[in-house]
């Protein structure tokens, strides 16, 4: 049998219900089916940290401009080393892949909302430890584990920096503090 059609999905993440109908040749039988589809977010690049409700848009260091104090932000997902950051199991920091010497920091330590994270020298500083809760998918500050990694008023519009808030712990879809790792 040949395959005549194509089904179309929606790129955006979620669950959706597709329904179908056919037609069966030379009778005059009409099938209709339908089932359910979950769309998963794909990561794009395997070492970028990426919004898990929009897998298309990573953290990323401007210019990968390594100097001390230069803010990450979000950006459009397009495979450059600006985006490659490790995040290995057991090291609670961040490293930035092209130079593993850098680290996200969050500067001075300081844990209050709305301060926004920066590239920095490695350096074992609390401000350099994170962690990630795999329940949530959220990764938080070793300084204080009820701030975490936000997307601020979940704005994803390039350029937009990043910075630490309260872990929203009773809104598991909070839009802008779930990621991708």
């Amino acid at each position: 049998f040949n395959i005549v059609d194509t089904v179309q999905l929606p790129q955006t993440p979620g669950d959706y219900v597709i329904s179908w109908r056919w037609d069966c040749e030379q009778t005059s039988q009409v099938w209709a089916n339908c089932g359910d589809v979950t769309i998963s977010p794909t990561q794009y690049n395997t070492q970028s940290i990426n919004i898990k409700d929009l897998a298309a848009k990573c953290i990323d260091l401007p210019g990968g401009d390594t100097a001390n104090g230069n803010e990450v932000w979000i950006f459009d997902c397009n495979m450059e080393s600006t985006q490659q950051w490790t995040f290995d199991p057991g090291s609670w920091t961040i490293n930035y892949a092209p130079d593993p010497s850098k680290c996200l920091d969050l500067p001075g330590a300081a844990a209050t909302n709305g301060n926004k994270l920066w590239i920095w020298d490695c350096n074992g500083s609390p401000g350099q430890g994170w962690g990630f809760d795999y329940n949530s998918a959220s990764i938080f500050s070793t300084v204080d584990t009820n701030k975490c990694l936000d997307l601020p008023s979940g704005n994803s519009n390039n350029g937009n920096s990043l910075w630490v808030w309260d872990c929203d712990s009773f809104n598991p879809d909070l839009y802008g503090q779930r990621w991708i790792v």
